[in-house]
């Protein structure tokens, strides 16, 4: 999928995330709803300096249902990530769940956390 990122400012140091915000849109979501026989839909959203963190919210929703993620980058690049999906189709939900998802109120969801590593690294 793409990625596409708009902003005016964002200023990052060594410290972290300083300050600005970055408009956000993907289509990370089409080639694997392709592959289960569903329609997919774009993501869309912000990412934004808190606390020093890059904190980027992202949501959409299509006629197969709707989707949430949200991810934290901290300045030595520990990440956190979780998404939380409602589609409609039961046979999708039966995908996402063998994928790892779990049901919670609201829909499905899975989280993950690690590094980044650097190239090089």
């Amino acid at each position: 999928g793409s990625l596409r990122l708009e902003t005016a400012r964002l200023v990052i140091n060594k410290q972290g995330c300083a300050e600005g915000e970055v408009r956000m849109m993907t289509d990370v979501l089409q080639a694997p709803a392709r592959q289960l026989g569903a329609a997919g839909f774009d993501l869309a959203g912000a990412g934004r300096c808190i606390a020093n963190d890059f904190v980027a919210e992202l949501a959409g929703e299509g006629a197969e249902g709707s989707a949430t993620m949200v991810v934290r980058i901290t300045p030595g690049l520990d990440y956190a990530f979780s998404a939380t999906a409602a589609p409609t189709r039961k046979e999708v939900a039966a995908a996402l769940e063998a994928f790892g998802f779990q049901r919670q109120a609201g829909g499905l969801t899975t989280a993950a956390r690690g590094v980044i590593k650097a190239i090089g690294s």
